[in-house]
């Protein structure tokens, strides 16, 4: 039993697995702090 639920370990294996497998897929639209903090994202329903 995992009582750590807000943790990483906490998720199973096969999960860790697929994270680790996809950490460097490349991943449009990233944002600053500032951009977020001013909505500024280019999500209408933002």
């Amino acid at each position: 039993m995992v009582h750590d639920h807000d943790g990483y370990s906490s998720i199973p294996e096969w999960a860790q697995a697929t994270l680790a497998e996809h950490a460097n897929d490349p991943r449009p639209g990233g944002y600053t702090f500032e951009q977020l903090e001013a909505a500024e994202t280019g999500d209408a329903l933002w």
